[in-house]
């Protein structure tokens, strides 16, 4: 999951919405390496590189006309390349059965060790129909 620490204003909106109707109109990002994308112009010259430095703080630079001159306002390539960014590095959530299965005990709880030659190994199980009720107690976390 990625923070965003840096305040959305007004001017990030505007440059979102001018990197979605962008999008829409098929003039997306592609990835050259981590953090770096190629954005296409959106007169159809050319295309422009866009590095992102810092997801979290809204940071990266772009080398089209726009992104140089240091004037009002982002750049939509740069907003654009941010969004790509997020969805690179962002893990994708678990779905419901992948949360369950996990939870039902997809993992061994007591894993065999790696080398037995030579070495007696008492693996104790607990058991949810003991009647010691510690032992139940193990059985129910053994199980989350």
């Amino acid at each position: 999951m990625v923070r965003i620490s840096q305040p959305i204003t007004a001017e990030w909106i505007a440059t979102n919405e001018r990197a979605y109707a962008n999008r829409q109109a098929g003039r997306v990002v592609t990835l050259v390496a981590p953090g770096v994308y190629s954005a296409p112009s959106s007169k159809g010259t050319g295309a422009y590189t866009t590095t992102v430095t810092n997801v979290g703080m809204l940071q990266g630079t772009c080398d089209c006309p726009h992104g140089t001159s240091g004037g009002k306002g982002r750049c939509w390539h740069l907003a654009q390349a941010l969004a790509a960014e997020v969805r690179r590095v962002s893990r994708k959530a678990a779905t419901q059965p992948e949360r369950c299965h996990a939870k039902a005990g997809d993992y061994d709880v007591y894993p065999e060790p790696e080398h037995k030659i030579g070495v007696a190994y008492n693996v104790h199980t607990p058991s949810a129909t003991s009647s010691d009720p510690n032992e139940r107690k193990m059985a129910r976390f053994s199980r989350m």
